[in-house]
């Protein structure tokens, strides 16, 4: 009896090593426990490496938000001070086509008066633009 008992032992030894060596057919015992166990952990580890991934993304997206973010109130600022530069540059440029106007008319109305023809009194002639009393008479001496 001693003999079929250790024979037993034996035999189940035996069968514990050829499972571990031999793939299993029907997917349980403890070579395939291995590879689920493997698996899982292969599942686990690219899912923290993608989360870890995916959080990077996360926080570089933010901090190109944060940036642009600050660019867009930069620009805001320049443009609302470029606005008000051109509201200061049209008012000068309009004062100034005023006194352009102002001055071309106040140009034609010299060149109208100079263009009038001026006449002298009777008896006096015009020189360019004088007039001048010329005497035939001597004068007493």
């Amino acid at each position: 009896m001693a003999s079929s008992i250790a024979m037993e032992e034996l035999h189940v030894h035996e069968y514990d090593e050829a499972d571990d060596s031999s793939p299993s057919t029907n997917g349980t015992g403890p070579r395939s426990s291995k590879l689920k166990s493997r698996s899982d952990g292969a599942v686990f580890l690219s899912l923290g490496l993608l989360s870890v991934f995916l959080l990077a993304r996360l926080i570089s997206f933010f901090v190109y938000y944060r940036a642009s973010e600050d660019k867009l109130s930069s620009l805001s600022e320049e443009r609302d001070l470029l606005n008000a530069s051109l509201t200061n540059l049209t008012q000068e440029m309009d004062r100034c086509q005023r006194l352009t106007n102002n001055l071309t008319q106040e140009m034609d109305r010299r060149q109208r008066l100079c263009n009038q023809k001026k006449t002298c009194p009777e008896g006096w002639r015009r020189f360019y633009s004088s007039c001048y009393l010329l005497s035939n008479k001597c004068s007493p001496e």
